[in-house]
């Protein structure tokens, strides 16, 4: 399927100063008490160095910062794994994984005690409940870094593919820019890096953190945020 030029454009990842109300800043985005710290939007272990320049970040409390640290150390090693399909620390190709895995012993055996080969196809039990947990964060941190509006409730849904399982048809459609049902609030980073087709509509376009490595949109309707 073929698109408009504007449809396919992925945008650098630019630290944008907003223009919104300043007083959503006086809240943790994860959990709504008074954040003491700051999170990168994504967290750094899902990146590799050299980091690129002003990684996003919100306005967090110490307790959620911390809390999310073992779920995505676990995420980051066994995607990581997956992709490779393998649990082998010298098949892997990220240093920062190869490094965490050959120090945390216990880390190294969960993932190894998740695969199941059948038929030589690897597979991962993987840990729902930490892959929900670090989903639900990259998304409520990147949703109140465009739109300057904390996402405090968990979502309607939640939903994880892996892009070779998806149809055509599917990838098609996540890949392509978001059409807005309406404007983003004035000031807000997701306002200022929409684009306009011919007809002035407007569209939220992906935003690359690290090529090859990390993406993501927002995409604000009048009934529902999608991350």
């Amino acid at each position: 399927m073929q698109y408009p030029l504007f449809l396919i454009i992925r945008k650098r990842m630019i630290q944008r100063n907003k223009f919104s109300d300043v007083r959503l800043d006086l809240m943790c985005v994860y959990c709504g008490n008074f954040p003491n710290t700051r999170d990168h939007v994504p967290s750094k272990i899902l990146l590799d160095e050299p980091f690129p320049e002003n990684i996003h970040n919100v306005p967090c409390c110490y307790e959620c910062n911390q809390g999310f640290s073992t779920d995505e150390e676990y995420f980051a090693c066994v995607m990581e794994c997956i992709i490779h399909e393998s649990d082998k620390i010298e098949k892997l190709s990220r240093p920062k994984i190869k490094r965490i895995l050959s120090k945390k012993h216990h880390l190294h055996k969960k993932i190894t005690n998740s695969i199941q080969v059948n038929k030589d196809m690897v597979r991962f039990e993987i840990d729902y409940r930490a892959f929900n947990n670090v989903l639900l964060k990259l998304a409520k941190g990147h949703a109140a870094f465009e739109t300057s509006e904390p996402q405090l409730r968990n979502p309607t849904s939640l939903i994880f593919k892996d892009i070779y399982s998806m149809t055509i048809l599917e990838r098609d459609s996540f890949f392509s820019c978001a059409q807005l049902e309406k404007y983003p609030e004035v000031g807000s980073r997701l306002f200022l890096h929409i684009v306009l087709d011919e007809k002035n509509t407007p569209y939220s376009v992906w935003i690359t953190v690290q090529e090859n490595s990390y993406s993501y949109m927002v995409d604000s309707s009048i009934s529902q945020l999608t991350v």
